[in-house]
Protein backbone atom coordinates (compact mmCIF):
# COMPACT_ATOMS: atom_id res chain seq x y z
CA UNK A 1 0.00 0.00 0.00
CA UNK A 2 3.05 2.36 0.92
CA UNK A 3 4.61 1.43 -2.66
CA UNK A 4 1.73 2.52 -4.43
CA UNK A 5 0.95 5.78 -2.44
CA UNK A 6 4.64 6.67 -3.89
CA UNK A 7 3.81 5.23 -6.89
CA UNK A 8 0.45 7.20 -8.03
CA UNK A 9 2.34 10.65 -6.40
CA UNK A 10 5.31 10.48 -8.85
CA UNK A 11 2.73 9.90 -11.62
CA UNK A 12 0.60 12.91 -10.68
CA UNK A 13 3.54 15.53 -10.29
CA UNK A 14 4.92 14.04 -13.69
CA UNK A 15 1.42 14.54 -15.51
CA UNK A 16 1.86 17.88 -13.71
CA UNK A 17 5.53 18.86 -15.14
CA UNK A 18 3.80 18.55 -18.48
CA UNK A 19 1.02 21.01 -18.15
CA UNK A 20 2.01 24.32 -20.01
CA UNK A 21 1.98 27.79 -17.62
CA UNK A 22 -1.80 28.60 -17.03
CA UNK A 23 -2.87 31.93 -18.62
CA UNK A 24 -1.96 35.53 -17.03
CA UNK A 25 -4.21 37.89 -17.02
CA UNK A 26 -4.73 40.13 -14.43
CA UNK A 27 -2.93 43.18 -14.94
CA UNK A 28 -2.08 43.24 -11.28
CA UNK A 29 0.14 39.72 -11.18
CA UNK A 30 3.23 40.76 -11.50
CA UNK A 31 3.99 37.63 -13.21
CA UNK A 32 1.33 38.41 -16.14
CA UNK A 33 2.50 39.80 -19.95
CA UNK A 34 -0.07 42.80 -18.91
CA UNK A 35 1.34 43.44 -15.37
CA UNK A 36 1.45 47.24 -14.78
CA UNK A 37 3.44 49.12 -11.92
CA UNK A 38 2.98 52.36 -12.98
CA UNK A 39 0.31 54.76 -13.14
CA UNK A 40 -0.28 58.30 -14.67
CA UNK A 41 -1.25 61.59 -13.59
CA UNK A 42 -3.71 64.45 -15.20
CA UNK A 43 -3.62 67.90 -14.21
CA UNK A 44 -4.90 71.22 -14.57
CA UNK A 45 -3.14 73.99 -13.74
CA UNK A 46 -4.92 77.56 -13.12
CA UNK A 47 -5.14 80.79 -11.24
CA UNK A 48 -5.45 81.48 -7.61
CA UNK A 49 -8.05 83.92 -8.53
CA UNK A 50 -10.00 81.52 -10.17
CA UNK A 51 -10.93 79.46 -13.19
CA UNK A 52 -8.18 80.78 -15.45
CA UNK A 53 -6.23 78.02 -17.37
CA UNK A 54 -2.48 78.88 -16.79
CA UNK A 55 -0.43 77.55 -20.01
CA UNK A 56 3.82 77.10 -20.16
CA UNK A 57 3.57 75.96 -16.41
CA UNK A 58 6.34 73.64 -15.91
CA UNK A 59 5.01 70.71 -13.42
CA UNK A 60 7.61 68.63 -11.99
CA UNK A 61 7.75 65.44 -10.02
CA UNK A 62 9.92 64.35 -7.03
CA UNK A 63 11.41 62.27 -6.84
CA UNK A 64 12.22 62.04 -10.45
CA UNK A 65 13.05 63.28 -13.09
CA UNK A 66 9.82 63.46 -14.34
CA UNK A 67 8.24 67.18 -16.26
CA UNK A 68 5.77 68.36 -17.64
CA UNK A 69 4.11 71.51 -19.63
CA UNK A 70 0.91 72.30 -19.68
CA UNK A 71 -0.77 73.32 -22.66
CA UNK A 72 -3.36 76.20 -23.73
CA UNK A 73 -5.82 74.61 -22.02
CA UNK A 74 -3.90 74.62 -18.57
CA UNK A 75 -4.08 70.51 -18.79
CA UNK A 76 -0.71 68.57 -18.51
CA UNK A 77 0.35 64.26 -18.22
CA UNK A 78 2.22 62.38 -16.63
CA UNK A 79 2.82 58.84 -18.01
CA UNK A 80 3.96 55.77 -17.26
CA UNK A 81 5.00 57.13 -13.49
CA UNK A 82 6.11 54.17 -11.11
CA UNK A 83 3.25 53.73 -8.06
CA UNK A 84 3.99 55.78 -5.25
CA UNK A 85 4.44 59.18 -3.29
CA UNK A 86 4.95 62.12 -4.91
CA UNK A 87 5.72 66.09 -4.43
CA UNK A 88 4.34 68.03 -7.31
CA UNK A 89 5.70 71.08 -8.08
CA UNK A 90 4.25 74.01 -10.61
CA UNK A 91 6.19 76.93 -11.39
CA UNK A 92 5.61 79.91 -14.06
CA UNK A 93 7.40 83.44 -14.45
CA UNK A 94 5.60 85.95 -12.75
CA UNK A 95 3.75 83.66 -10.31
CA UNK A 96 4.65 81.81 -6.77
CA UNK A 97 5.58 78.46 -6.89
CA UNK A 98 2.73 75.66 -6.12
CA UNK A 99 3.48 72.50 -4.26
CA UNK A 100 0.97 69.64 -3.71
CA UNK A 101 1.50 66.01 -2.64
CA UNK A 102 0.43 63.47 -5.33
CA UNK A 103 -0.41 59.49 -4.38
CA UNK A 104 0.25 57.39 -7.43
CA UNK A 105 -1.79 54.09 -7.84
CA UNK A 106 -0.94 51.36 -9.94
CA UNK A 107 -2.84 51.27 -13.20
CA UNK A 108 -4.84 54.56 -12.16
CA UNK A 109 -5.25 57.88 -13.21
CA UNK A 110 -4.32 60.53 -10.55
CA UNK A 111 -6.17 63.85 -11.10
CA UNK A 112 -5.24 66.83 -9.54
CA UNK A 113 -5.18 70.58 -9.73
CA UNK A 114 -2.54 73.23 -9.26
CA UNK A 115 -3.86 76.89 -8.69
CA UNK A 116 -0.61 79.18 -8.91
CA UNK A 117 -0.71 82.79 -6.95
CA UNK A 118 0.36 85.49 -8.92
CA UNK A 119 3.09 87.68 -7.99
CA UNK A 120 2.68 91.49 -7.56
CA UNK A 121 3.99 93.88 -10.32
CA UNK A 122 5.79 97.01 -10.00
CA UNK A 123 5.36 98.31 -12.83
CA UNK A 124 7.54 101.69 -12.20
CA UNK A 125 9.10 103.24 -9.10
CA UNK A 126 10.15 107.19 -9.02
CA UNK A 127 12.14 108.76 -5.99
CA UNK A 128 12.76 112.17 -5.65
CA UNK A 129 13.01 115.57 -3.62
CA UNK A 130 11.07 118.86 -3.38
CA UNK A 131 12.45 121.81 -1.92
CA UNK A 132 9.90 124.58 -1.05
CA UNK A 133 10.75 128.13 -0.26
CA UNK A 134 8.24 129.91 1.74
CA UNK A 135 7.97 133.03 3.91
CA UNK A 136 7.06 131.46 7.19
CA UNK A 137 8.38 129.62 8.53
CA UNK A 138 11.47 131.05 7.12
CA UNK A 139 13.37 127.76 6.93
CA UNK A 140 12.25 125.60 3.28
CA UNK A 141 9.78 122.61 3.37
CA UNK A 142 11.98 120.02 2.02
CA UNK A 143 10.35 116.40 1.03
CA UNK A 144 11.01 112.96 0.20
CA UNK A 145 8.95 111.69 -2.14
CA UNK A 146 8.55 107.90 -3.09
CA UNK A 147 5.43 106.79 -5.95
CA UNK A 148 4.90 103.61 -7.13
CA UNK A 149 2.98 101.94 -10.08
CA UNK A 150 1.54 98.43 -8.69
CA UNK A 151 -0.69 96.05 -10.10
CA UNK A 152 -1.27 92.36 -9.19
CA UNK A 153 -3.12 89.48 -12.34
CA UNK A 154 -5.26 87.86 -9.26
CA UNK A 155 -7.00 91.71 -9.13
CA UNK A 156 -5.84 94.79 -7.66
CA UNK A 157 -7.90 93.40 -4.13
CA UNK A 158 -5.13 90.95 -3.72
CA UNK A 159 -2.51 93.19 -2.60
CA UNK A 160 -2.11 93.76 0.84
CA UNK A 161 0.76 96.29 1.43
CA UNK A 162 3.18 98.41 -0.47
CA UNK A 163 6.23 99.67 1.34
CA UNK A 164 9.41 101.06 0.62
CA UNK A 165 12.46 100.52 2.25
CA UNK A 166 16.25 101.12 3.09
CA UNK A 167 17.93 98.50 4.16
CA UNK A 168 21.27 100.67 4.92
CA UNK A 169 19.19 102.44 7.80
CA UNK A 170 17.24 99.68 8.44
CA UNK A 171 13.97 101.90 7.13
CA UNK A 172 10.61 101.21 5.99
CA UNK A 173 7.36 102.74 5.92
CA UNK A 174 4.26 101.80 4.00
CA UNK A 175 3.07 103.61 0.66
CA UNK A 176 -0.98 104.51 1.10
CA UNK A 177 -2.82 104.03 -1.91
CA UNK A 178 -4.16 107.29 -3.98
CA UNK A 179 -6.96 108.12 -5.53
CA UNK A 180 -5.99 107.01 -8.52
CA UNK A 181 -5.74 103.38 -9.00
CA UNK A 182 -2.36 101.02 -8.76
CA UNK A 183 -0.46 104.40 -7.50
CA UNK A 184 1.17 104.38 -4.06
CA UNK A 185 2.69 106.95 -2.47
CA UNK A 186 4.98 108.41 0.23
CA UNK A 187 5.72 112.09 1.10
CA UNK A 188 8.17 112.03 3.94
CA UNK A 189 9.18 115.78 5.55
CA UNK A 190 12.41 115.77 6.45
CA UNK A 191 11.68 117.21 10.06
CA UNK A 192 9.88 114.27 10.50
CA UNK A 193 13.21 112.25 9.22
CA UNK A 194 14.28 110.21 11.94
CA UNK A 195 18.00 110.18 10.79
CA UNK A 196 18.26 114.05 10.35
CA UNK A 197 18.80 115.35 6.80
CA UNK A 198 17.27 113.56 3.53
CA UNK A 199 21.55 114.17 2.23
CA UNK A 200 22.33 111.37 3.90
CA UNK A 201 19.55 109.16 1.81
CA UNK A 202 21.80 109.85 -1.16
CA UNK A 203 23.14 107.22 -3.16
CA UNK A 204 21.67 104.55 -0.97
CA UNK A 205 19.77 101.88 -2.54
CA UNK A 206 15.99 102.16 -2.09
CA UNK A 207 13.47 99.05 -2.70
CA UNK A 208 9.88 99.28 -3.29
CA UNK A 209 8.38 95.81 -1.51
CA UNK A 210 5.21 95.00 -2.40
CA UNK A 211 2.85 91.55 -0.65
CA UNK A 212 -0.24 89.94 -2.16
CA UNK A 213 -2.75 88.52 0.66
CA UNK A 214 -0.91 85.10 0.32
CA UNK A 215 2.04 86.76 1.36
CA UNK A 216 3.82 86.27 -1.97
CA UNK A 217 6.29 89.42 -1.94
CA UNK A 218 7.85 90.90 -5.21
CA UNK A 219 10.80 93.39 -4.26
CA UNK A 220 11.65 96.41 -7.18
CA UNK A 221 15.34 97.21 -8.73
CA UNK A 222 17.18 99.33 -6.64
CA UNK A 223 16.99 103.20 -7.25
CA UNK A 224 17.93 105.88 -5.55
CA UNK A 225 17.53 109.73 -4.78
CA UNK A 226 20.20 111.26 -7.04
CA UNK A 227 20.06 115.14 -5.26
CA UNK A 228 18.40 117.53 -3.15
CA UNK A 229 17.94 120.82 -5.11
CA UNK A 230 18.77 124.06 -2.81
CA UNK A 231 18.81 126.75 -4.99
CA UNK A 232 15.69 128.30 -6.61
CA UNK A 233 15.32 130.87 -9.17
CA UNK A 234 13.38 134.64 -8.14
CA UNK A 235 10.00 135.52 -9.46
CA UNK A 236 10.29 139.11 -10.67
CA UNK A 237 6.89 140.28 -12.23
CA UNK A 238 3.96 140.42 -11.93
CA UNK A 239 4.36 140.32 -7.96
CA UNK A 240 2.45 141.98 -4.67
CA UNK A 241 -0.52 141.85 -5.78
CA UNK A 242 -0.35 144.26 -9.29
CA UNK A 243 -3.80 144.57 -11.00
CA UNK A 244 -4.04 144.18 -14.66
CA UNK A 245 -6.72 144.23 -17.19
CA UNK A 246 -5.30 141.49 -19.88
CA UNK A 247 -6.01 138.11 -19.32
CA UNK A 248 -2.94 136.52 -20.68
CA UNK A 249 -0.09 138.07 -18.48
CA UNK A 250 3.44 137.64 -19.22
CA UNK A 251 5.49 135.97 -16.10
CA UNK A 252 9.42 136.91 -15.78
CA UNK A 253 11.53 135.10 -13.48
CA UNK A 254 15.41 135.88 -12.71
CA UNK A 255 18.01 133.68 -14.88
CA UNK A 256 19.89 131.26 -12.98
CA UNK A 257 22.43 128.80 -13.60
CA UNK A 258 23.52 125.35 -12.15
CA UNK A 259 26.06 122.90 -12.90
CA UNK A 260 23.21 120.12 -14.04
CA UNK A 261 20.84 119.98 -16.55
CA UNK A 262 17.37 121.37 -15.83
CA UNK A 263 14.16 122.70 -17.02
CA UNK A 264 11.58 125.33 -15.42
CA UNK A 265 8.01 124.77 -14.20
CA UNK A 266 5.97 127.30 -13.70
CA UNK A 267 2.10 127.06 -11.85
CA UNK A 268 -0.65 129.46 -11.65
CA UNK A 269 -3.50 128.93 -9.05
CA UNK A 270 -6.77 130.82 -8.34
CA UNK A 271 -7.51 132.08 -5.05
CA UNK A 272 -10.84 131.64 -4.04
CA UNK A 273 -13.36 132.71 -0.38
CA UNK A 274 -12.51 130.92 2.59
CA UNK A 275 -8.87 130.86 1.73
CA UNK A 276 -9.27 127.88 -1.78
CA UNK A 277 -6.75 127.93 -4.04
CA UNK A 278 -7.37 125.65 -6.96
CA UNK A 279 -5.06 125.28 -9.86
CA UNK A 280 -5.68 126.76 -12.98
CA UNK A 281 -2.62 126.72 -15.78
CA UNK A 282 0.58 124.92 -15.71
CA UNK A 283 4.18 124.81 -17.96
CA UNK A 284 6.49 122.42 -17.69
CA UNK A 285 9.58 121.48 -19.93
CA UNK A 286 10.25 125.22 -20.09
CA UNK A 287 13.76 126.05 -21.36
CA UNK A 288 16.84 127.02 -18.82
CA UNK A 289 17.46 129.82 -20.58
CA UNK A 290 14.25 131.01 -20.95
CA UNK A 291 12.84 133.91 -18.40
CA UNK A 292 9.67 135.21 -19.17
CA UNK A 293 6.71 133.39 -20.56
CA UNK A 294 3.34 134.54 -21.29
CA UNK A 295 0.61 132.63 -19.37
CA UNK A 296 -1.35 130.64 -22.40
CA UNK A 297 -4.91 130.40 -21.06
CA UNK A 298 -7.59 133.40 -20.39
CA UNK A 299 -7.32 134.12 -17.06
CA UNK A 300 -10.67 135.68 -15.44
CA UNK A 301 -11.17 138.30 -12.96
CA UNK A 302 -9.81 137.40 -9.95
CA UNK A 303 -6.76 137.25 -7.46
CA UNK A 304 -3.95 134.76 -8.47
CA UNK A 305 -0.44 133.07 -6.81
CA UNK A 306 2.18 131.74 -9.26
CA UNK A 307 5.75 130.12 -8.50
CA UNK A 308 8.26 128.65 -10.37
CA UNK A 309 10.23 125.54 -10.48
CA UNK A 310 13.77 124.17 -10.83
CA UNK A 311 13.23 120.36 -12.50
CA UNK A 312 15.88 118.40 -13.04
CA UNK A 313 15.92 114.85 -14.93
CA UNK A 314 15.35 112.69 -11.76
CA UNK A 315 11.75 114.67 -11.02
CA UNK A 316 13.87 116.30 -8.42
CA UNK A 317 12.83 120.06 -8.05
CA UNK A 318 13.18 123.11 -6.20
CA UNK A 319 10.07 125.78 -6.16
CA UNK A 320 10.62 129.34 -5.73
CA UNK A 321 8.80 131.96 -3.56
CA UNK A 322 5.41 132.45 -4.69
CA UNK A 323 4.04 135.91 -5.65
CA UNK A 324 0.56 137.23 -6.65
CA UNK A 325 -1.13 139.73 -8.64
CA UNK A 326 -5.04 140.06 -9.80
CA UNK A 327 -6.91 140.41 -12.79
CA UNK A 328 -9.82 142.76 -13.44
CA UNK A 329 -11.19 142.80 -16.97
Amino acid sequence: MYKFTILLTITFLLQLSCLGDAERNNPLDSKSSKFSGDGKISGTTSALSGPVALSGVEVELEPGPFFAVSDAAGHFVFESIPAGGYAIVAAKTGYADSQDSVQVELDAVTQILLRLDALPVIDSVAVSSRHIARNFPADPLVLLEVVARVDDLDGFGDLALVEVQIPALNYSETLAETSERGIFQKILPQSEWPYGVFDNVIGLRIFVRAFDRAGALTVSQPHHLSRIISQATEVLAPQGGALFDVANEVLTWRALELPFDFSFEVEVSRFFQLGLETVVWTKSGIDKAETSLAIATDLSDGIYFWTISVVDAFGNRSRSLGASFQIKL
